[in-house]
C-alpha cells in the first residue's frame, strides 16, 4: 500500500505544468498546502521527500516509477525528479470512450429508482473487488457500508445521467461531510451513459474525503451555503472538476479505496 506522501508526490510531479521535473524542495512546498502535512517543517519534508523518491528508484530500478532530470548535456540534475509517462491504461481508455459518447435520456423513472440503482450498481462493482457490501436501513449521509480485510468503509453514492451539455452535477452537504470526514467515507458518483455502440453503460468517478479536503485546500471545491457542489465536465479524455481540476484517474480505481 503506497504511502500518503508518495500519492502526493505522484499526483504533484503528474500535474501537467510539472511533467518536465522539480526540484525535491519544491516538490515539498507544493506538498506542504496540503492538510496533511502543513504541520511539518518545510526542511523536514524536503528531506522525507529526497529519501522516498532515491529509495524508490533504488529499489526498483528501470520499474520505479520516478526518473532522475537530465540536463542539456544529458547528465544529470542533481535532486531533480520527474514521474515517468504511463502507458495509455485501461482506465484512461474508459475516460476516453467517455468523451466520445452520446449522451441520452432515460426513462422517466421516479428519482428514488435511479438512486437506488446506483447504489446498486456500486454494490456489485464493491463486490467484484472483494468486498462485503450493502445498503443501510436508514439514509443519514451514508447509502452504502464494505468492509475488507477487517477495514469498514462508508460510502455515499450520486447517481447521474450524462446531459447533453456534457456536464454532471452533484453536491456533498457539508454537515454529512464533517459527520463522517473522521471515518473511511468514499463520495462515488454513478456516471449513467451511452457508448459509439448504443451499449448504456456505468462509469464511476471515486473520491475519498481526503480528496474532498485535498480540493478544499486548493480552492478547486468550495463550500456553497450548506453544500460542496461538484460540476464535472467531459473534455476529450478527461473530465475536469469545476474547471480547474482532471479527475481522470479517479474513474473506476476501486483500490484507492482503502
Amino acid at each position: 500500500m503506497e504511502t500518503p506522501l508518495k500519492i502526493k508526490v505522484k499526483e504533484i510531479l503528474a500535474e501537467k505544468k510539472n511533467r518536465q521535473g522539480l526540484h525535491y524542495s519544491e516538490i515539498a512546498e507544493q506538498i506542504s498546502i496540503y492538510p496533511d502535512f502543513k504541520g511539518i517543517e518545510i526542511s523536514k519534508l524536503s528531506s522525507q521527500v529526497h529519501h522516498l523518491i532515491t529509495g524508490d528508484i533504488k529499489r526498483n530500478g528501470r520499474k520505479s516509477q520516478f526518473k532522475n532530470v537530465a540536463g542539456k548535456k544529458g547528465r544529470v540534475r542533481n535532486g531533480f525528479y520527474k514521474i515517468k509517462v504511463q502507458r495509455r491504461s485501461e482506465k484512461e481508455k474508459i475516460v476516453s470512450s467517455i468523451g466520445k459518447i452520446r449522451p441520452f435520456e432515460h426513462a422517466p423513472v421516479n428519482t428514488s429508482y435511479t438512486g437506488k440503482a446506483g447504489e446498486f450498481a456500486v454494490i456489485s462493482e464493491l463486490l467484484f473487488n472483494g468486498f462485503n457490501a450493502g445498503t443501510i436501513a436508514v439514509d443519514d449521509g451514508i447509502d452504502v457500508v464494505a468492509m475488507k480485510d477487517n477495514d469498514l468503509f462508508y460510502i455515499q453514492v450520486k447517481t447521474t445521467v450524462l446531459t447533453p451539455g456534457r456536464n454532471i452535477s452533484v453536491s456533498i452537504k457539508y454537515a454529512s461531510f464533517t459527520k463522517y470526514e473522521k471515518n473511511k467515507t468514499f463520495y462515488i458518483i454513478v456516471i449513467r451513459h451511452k457508448v459509439r455502440t448504443g451499449q448504456v453503460v456505468n462509469d464511476l468517478i471515486i473520491l475519498s474525503n481526503q480528496d474532498i479536503k485535498d480540493l478544499l485546500a486548493k480552492k478547486v471545491l468550495s463550500i456553497n451555503k450548506e453544500n460542496i457542489p461538484l460540476i464535472f465536465s467531459i473534455e476529450a479524455d478527461k473530465i475536469i472538476l469545476n474547471g480547474k481540476e482532471n479527475v481522470s484517474h479517479y474513474v473506476n480505481e476501486f483500490s484507492r479505496i482503502n
